[in-house]
């Protein structure tokens, strides 16, 4: 079977007002795509896959509104795709995986309500914003050949199958994967999709089962946050591991259990490089956090919990922590926040509490708990 070769002909359709299909796929055509589209009032489909096409897409394709499919899968195109694309308002297919293009896609792709298929695989794209859509289904296993992606949002959409895709994601994957049961198999562990995890949202699924031993995978992993599910069980001693790990938010669980001190060995909440290890992409005003609010943990506040030293909100609310509030917590000299209220603590604030100069927000509510407010501070005794 004779191929095409050389760049793909400008001068047979340079007068196709009428032509409503193009189909140059599964030749040897080279160079960049010309801009063949300027006449093409009416064209709706338009193919070009499987050749050795380079450089951007040409300008005058995001003005086509016609068109409902742009397929250009396994060529060497390369750059960013433009925010125009959403101007597209027809389009249902757009099929560029195995090409080289790079950066982000555009932040409203939302727009494009039509959209079916969108497969960017083998690709160099860093950031993939696709929340708050009715995207439904499962994750698809060729997002794993997205070897460059590092952020990828799919929040408040319809997503099944958690396990195939914490097997592959770097991702924010709130409010999906509603009321399954948290993966923790071989399975997951055999994965190698933890290379580049920095961050983890899977808050308000209501996930059920117990803390996966999966994590000790996280050698990246900087915030990880499980609020707002059905997790029970011990908070696993191998969160204490990951060294960049400095935001962790299991608030709103069924933990049970006594306050781990692995935890009190975060390298990060220990050292001051926190600030360079914040994961990029508009989340780098996270504050250093351990928040663990409203589970049913028990037992003393560990007196290591003063080494944590950059942290900066503690939350061990509605908890069942019991004996004093220990004067170790004065050495979280840059904290801003601390709520320790409803639980079974007894005693006295430490007087040391008062040389907690950053400290914003202060409650030892619904204890035993005697002593002085903290200046400066919002204090509910």
């Amino acid at each position: 079977m004779s191929k095409f070769g050389g760049q793909i002909p400008s001068h047979t359709y340079n007068s196709s007002s009428h032509v409503k299909f193009l189909d140059f796929s599964f030749n040897e055509f080279i160079g960049q795509i010309p801009d063949v589209l300027r006449g093409c009032f009416k064209l709706e489909v338009f193919r070009a896959g499987f050749n050795f096409l380079t450089g951007l897409l040409p300008s005058d394709i995001y003005n086509t509104t016609t068109l409902t499919e742009i397929s250009l899968p396994g060529n060497y195109l390369s750059g960013p795709l433009g925010d125009e694309l959403v101007q597209l308002s027809n389009l249902t297919i757009f099929e560029h995986y195995s090409n080289e293009l790079d950066g982000e896609i555009p932040q409203d792709i939302e727009k494009l309500s039509r959209l079916e298929r969108l497969p960017l695989h083998s690709n160099k794209l860093t950031v993939v914003r696709l929340d708050v859509n009715e995207l439904e289904g499962q994750i698809v296993p060729e997002m794993a050949a997205m070897q460059s992606l590092s952020f990828l949002t799919l929040s408040a959409n319809r997503l099944i199958n958690i396990t195939g895709a914490i097997r592959i994601l770097i991702v924010i994957l709130s409010q999906n994967f509603m009321y399954e049961a948290m993966p923790d198999g071989k399975s997951i562990m055999d994965s190698d999709g933890f290379q580049k995890l920095q961050l983890l949202h899977l808050g308000g699924c209501q996930l059920s089962g117990r803390m996966p031993s999966w994590l000790i995978k996280f050698k990246t992993l900087k915030v990880l946050e499980f609020s707002f599910n059905q997790l029970t069980g011990s908070i696993p001693s191998c969160l204490g591991s990951p060294p960049r790990l400095f935001y962790l938010d299991l608030a709103y669980n069924l933990f049970s259990s006594e306050f781990p001190q692995e935890l009190c060995r975060l390298s990060a909440l220990i050292s001051s490089h926190y600030e360079k290890q914040q994961p990029k992409f508009g989340l780098t005003n996270i504050p250093p956090t351990i928040r663990l609010r409203k589970n049913s943990l028990s037992g003393n506040i560990p007196l290591q919990i003063g080494q944590l030293k950059f942290l900066h909100v503690l939350d061990q609310s509605q908890n069942n922590f019991s004996g004093s509030i220990p004067g170790q917590i004065s050495n979280l000299t840059i904290i801003t926040k601390l709520d320790l209220s409803e639980n079974h603590l007894s005693g006295e604030i430490p007087m040391s509490l008062q040389n907690l100069y950053f400290l914003s927000s202060f409650s030892v509510a619904n204890n035993n708990i005697q002593g002085h407010t903290i200046e400066g501070s919002t204090c509910y005794l």
